[in-house]
């Protein structure tokens, strides 16, 4: 690769939309030819033998559970809104249920609001 001057670095300072000062150019000059002769190295690197890494992704799976629309009651059983059937809920799943019983609280509250659009609610202008 051709070394930096400064032509090339007014380019790359319009492209980054910055402004750099004269007494700056050198430094950055001078920086940037320093990591350039750095990834040089690192090209010349021999990596035939070395194991490609993947930062453990390809065994990722979903833990997430599918999401089930869900009433819930007032003796902590759920109902499947689709099929209908109760789901008992044990103590782990407690969380899941005061998480549901807040969704429904908040839809009441929405469906009470006076207006909405679009799935937002609407208040009357703050500014005029």
């Amino acid at each position: 690769m051709a070394k930096i001057d400064k032509e090339i670095l007014k380019h790359l300072a319009e492209l980054a939309r910055i402004e750099i000062e004269e007494k700056d150019e050198e430094k950055l000059l001078k920086d940037l030819q320093e990591i350039i002769d750095y990834f040089k190295e690192l090209k010349g690197v021999n990596i035939e033998n070395v194991e490609s890494m993947t930062g453990g992704s390809i065994f990722l799976s979903n833990i997430f559970r599918d999401d089930d629309l869900m009433q819930i009651n007032a003796d902590d059983t759920q109902i499947n809104a689709d099929t209908h059937r109760r789901i008992n809920v044990d103590k782990k799943d407690k969380k899941i249920s005061e998480n549901l019983r807040k969704n429904q609280r908040r839809s009441a509250l929405v469906e009470s609001f006076p207006e909405e659009e679009d799935g937002f609610l609407k208040i009357p202008p703050v500014f005029k």
